[in-house]
C-alpha cells in the first residue's frame, strides 16, 4: 500500500506541475498521466536495451498495455480515488512537501539518466560485438555506398570544372 501511495505522490507533483505552467488550466491530471506513462516508458525501454530482449511487435504492444498504461487508466481515469489524494497531499507540511518533491525531481532526473545511459551503452556493446549498425555487411555495404558517393561527386567537379573535355 505504500507503494501505491508513493505512485500517487509522483501523480500528485506532476499535476501541480502542470497546472502551475499550463495555460489555460486544464487537463492537469491527462498530461500528469501521460508525464508518468513516459516515464515508465523510459524505463521499459531501458530494460530493453540493457537485457537485449529480442520482442515481437505484438509482446511489445501487450507489455507496454498491460504494465504501462493500463494501470495509469485505471488509477487515474477509471477511479476517482486521485481527487482524495490531492488533498491529502495539499494539507502536508511545507517541510515534508519539500522532501518529497526533491525525493521525485531526483527519481525523475535518475530515470532520463538512465535512459541516455543506456542507449550510450547499447551503441557500445554494438560495437563492440558488431551487430547492429556496425555489423561488418552494414559496415561494407556502407564503405561501398560512400566510394560510390566520391566517385560520382569526383565526375561532377570534372563537368563543373571542365576537364571532362580535355
Amino acid at each position: 500500500m505504500r507503494l501505491i501511495k508513493i505512485y500517487y505522490y509522483f501523480f500528485y507533483f506532476f499535476y501541480k506541475f502542470w497546472d502551475r505552467i499550463s495555460l489555460p488550466k486544464f487537463w492537469s491530471d491527462t498530461k500528469a498521466v501521460i508525464t508518468l506513462i513516459v516515464l515508465k516508458s523510459f524505463i521499459f525501454i531501458s530494460i530493453l536495451y540493457y537485457t537485449d530482449l529480442e520482442l515481437t511487435k505484438f509482446q511489445l504492444i501487450l507489455i507496454s498495455l498491460l504494465f504501462i498504461i493500463f494501470p495509469d487508466l485505471y488509477l487515474f481515469v477509471f477511479k476517482s480515488e486521485w481527487k482524495d489524494f490531492i488533498i491529502h497531499y495539499d494539507h502536508l507540511p511545507k517541510s515534508e512537501n519539500r522532501m518529497y518533491k526533491l525525493f521525485v525531481v531526483f527519481i525523475v532526473f535518475l530515470i532520463i539518466a538512465n535512459f541516455m545511459y543506456s542507449r550510450y551503452w547499447m551503441d557500445n556493446r554494438s560495437k563492440k560485438y558488431q551487430t547492429g549498425p556496425y555489423a561488418p555487411e552494414f559496415v561494407a555495404k556502407k564503405r561501398r555506398g560512400d566510394s560510390l558517393q566520391k566517385a560520382q561527386q569526383i565526375e561532377n567537379l570534372k563537368k563543373i570544372y571542365g576537364e571532362d573535355k580535355k
